[in-house]
């Protein structure tokens, strides 16, 4: 009698961590909040130019980074995040498919960590105006 070798077990769908620091899940979430984010700011603003318009500060480091380099566009970094995350995925050679829970799990995250962030500045009782004081006149000798 003779025993024939166990098959190799197939790889197993990966877990919702290792899932969610993959490229394409990533934009899948993040493609359509950067959509909303941007179609919003014309509908808000819609006389502004875009160097008028107001923005994030991760938005104005980026447009200065790339202004180093003679690159500019109001969507400019919204654009590199995109490219950026589907080159990632291209070049990892990663699948295009991916578990449907996986954006709404990190919708979940998200959704959570922003009730436990908003909950601690309640309870420290945060003002801006404390990490901010106001400059006091300088007192000249």
């Amino acid at each position: 009698m003779t025993r024939r070798p166990k098959p190799l077990p197939q790889s197993p769908p990966l877990r919702y961590a290792a899932e969610t620091l993959r490229p394409w899940p990533c934009l899948v979430f993040l493609l359509p909040l950067i959509a909303i984010y941007e179609i919003g700011l014309v509908i808000a603003h819609p006389s502004m130019t875009s160097d008028e318009r107001p923005g994030l500060a991760a938005r104005e480091l980026l447009q200065k980074f790339f202004g180093l380099f003679g690159a500019t566009g109001y969507y400019l970094p919204g654009a590199a995040l995109v490219a950026v995350l589907l080159a990632w995925h291209i070049f990892a050679r990663n699948s295009w498919r991916i578990n449907p829970w996986v954006p709404v799990g990190m919708a979940a995250e998200s959704i959570l960590w922003a009730c436990r962030i908003s909950h601690s500045i309640t309870w420290f009782d945060y003002k801006p105006s404390r990490l901010n004081p106001t400059p006091r006149s300088t007192i000249s000798f």
